[in-house]
This record gives C-alpha cells, sequence and structure tokens, in this order.
C-alpha cells in the first residue's frame, strides 16, 4: 500500500492505493449435498483486489483513527464442479451441464477503518479492516433441465448466484518517507526574534556622532 497525506488540508486526509495481489481461495463440498457425499463443489479465487481509497482521520492522542472509502476492482475465477456417481462404473463422470468455469473483472466499492499507532523512528504501527463489495455473479447451469434446482426443486435450469464480498484485516508496518518532522512540536516560534526584527540581545548600531 502507498498514501499521499494532504497536511495542509481543511480535513485531514490522505489518498491510498492499496494493491492486494495473491492468491485467496475459497472452496466448499456442500454446495448441492446430497446423501452420502457432495455431489457438486464450488470454488472462488481471487488474484487481484485493488483500491483507491480516501481516509479521513480523527487524532486521539498518539493514536491516528480512520475511516475510508472509495473505488476497487477485482479479478476473480469462479467454478462450479459437477460429479454425477454412477453405481455401474468404477469411475464418476463429469457432468458439463451443470458445471463451468469462468474468469471476471468487477468494480465495486471498499470501505474500511482502523487505527494507526507510533511505533519506532519514523514508522507506525497499523491495523485495518477492509469491506471489498462487488456484488452477485449469476452462472446458468443445467441447461438441459434433466437434473433437480437443488436437492429438491424442480427439474428445469438453474442460476447458481456466488457472491465475492471480501472481508480483510491486517497489522502493517507503515514507513513515512520524504522529509522527516523535527523533534517535538512541528512549528516552534521564535521567542528571540522581536516584532521590530532586531535580535535581542545584539547591540544596535549607532549613528555617528
Amino acid at each position: 500500500m502507498v498514501a499521499k497525506r494532504f497536511p495542509d488540508a481543511e480535513l485531514p486526509v490522505r489518498i491510498e492505493l492499496d494493491p492486494d495481489v495473491g492468491l485467496v481461495h475459497a472452496s466448499s463440498g456442500l454446495f448441492d449435498p446430497i446423501p452420502g457425499g457432495g455431489d457438486e463443489t464450488v470454488y472462488s479465487r481471487f488474484t487481484l483486489v485493488s483500491s483507491l481509497r480516501v481516509e479521513l482521520q480523527i487524532s486521539i492522542e498518539l493514536t491516528d483513527v480512520f475511516l475510508t472509502a472509495g473505488p476497487a476492482i477485482d479479478y476473480i475465477e469462479n467454478a462450479v464442479t459437477d460429479i454425477d456417481f454412477n453405481s455401474e462404473f468404477p469411475l464418476d463422470v463429469f457432468d458439463p451441464d451443470d458445471s463451468f468455469r469462468e474468469h471476471s473483472t468487477d468494480l465495486g466499492n471498499a470501505v474500511g477503518a482502523g487505527s494507526e499507532t507510533p511505533f519506532l523512528a519514523d514508522s507506525f504501527l497499523r491495523f485495518d479492516v477492509s469491506y471489498d463489495i462487488f456484488g452477485v455473479d449469476s452462472h446458468r447451469v443445467n441447461h438441459s433441465g434433466g437434473n433437480r434446482c437443488g436437492p429438491h426443486g424442480p427439474y428445469h435450469p438453474c442460476n447458481h448466484e456466488i457472491e465475492h464480498d471480501p472481508v480483510a484485516s491486517r497489522i502493517a508496518l507503515v514507513f513515512r518517507l520524504g522529509r522527516k518532522r523535527p523533534s517535538g512540536s512541528s512549528r516552534t516560534k521564535d521567542i528571540d526574534e522581536p516584532a521590530s526584527g532586531v535580535r535581542q540581545g545584539l547591540p544596535r548600531p549607532r549613528s555617528p556622532s
């Protein structure tokens, strides 16, 4: 994650670009259960979840508490595999009519909250929780209508709906780059500089006699 702070703004805001690249996946064998085992399995895998968020901060003593919101984009793979069990043959049969595999890129929204606390020199300990909202993918299966739509449903084509709204929490060490702040207050008042612009304690020049 990279971020840019705007200290001179009326509100303490920061812009964050948060690309999360990896193989985060979830699967289940209970998508359409039948007696004795799972008939269908569902699998979802995120390879990219990225967001551009605006962060609003408030300071509580040494800790910054923040809320974030902004647009997000993901790249996801959804798959449902249907295996027809056959007692007459030793091999089970893959059913393409009830199975699919699809890749998609979706636009959504991201919201989050967290806190930052000073940790070491020029570093902060950050804890945040984010919720990415990409909605529901709907896939048409059982085109032939030869199977039930659900364990006890009617025989007709079905829609499989897969929600992909990931929630993530993390603890991270944040480093601030650029010009370092001086120790103590960021702004100090020069008490040795009077309003007249003549430094106190120095002899004033005398006009020639």
